[in-house]
């Protein structure tokens, strides 16, 4: 699987919402390649690791868009988000 490291912004301190996305751009990708994405424990501008332990968003991978890539899908299931989180992923042709 190949990984790499992308970033969810959920806009500054006092936005409303609980959601953010990030395209990936991976032009080899096929239809059905797997894709995944989790929470990268470590520490942003707004966000120590204290922080993403205590109180962690939710990452899901969206579906591969052949030839384009896909979509990382970020929501805070406690409320309000705000600021950047790190995250992985990966994607793989499938075996």
């Amino acid at each position: 699987m190949s990984g790499n490291v992308a970033t969810l912004n959920f806009g500054a301190i006092g936005s409303v919402g609980n959601s953010a996305t990030v395209d990936v751009a991976l032009p080899a990708i096929g239809a059905t390649w797997l894709t995944g994405a989790w929470l990268r424990l470590e520490a942003t501008a707004d966000h120590p690791v204290d922080d993403l332990i205590s109180d962690p968003i939710d990452v899901f991978a969206g579906a591969p868009v052949a030839g384009v890539g896909f979509t990382i899908y970020g929501r805070m299931p406690s409320g309000n988000a705000y600021g950047l989180y790190k995250v992985n992923w990966g994607a793989a042709a499938p075996s």
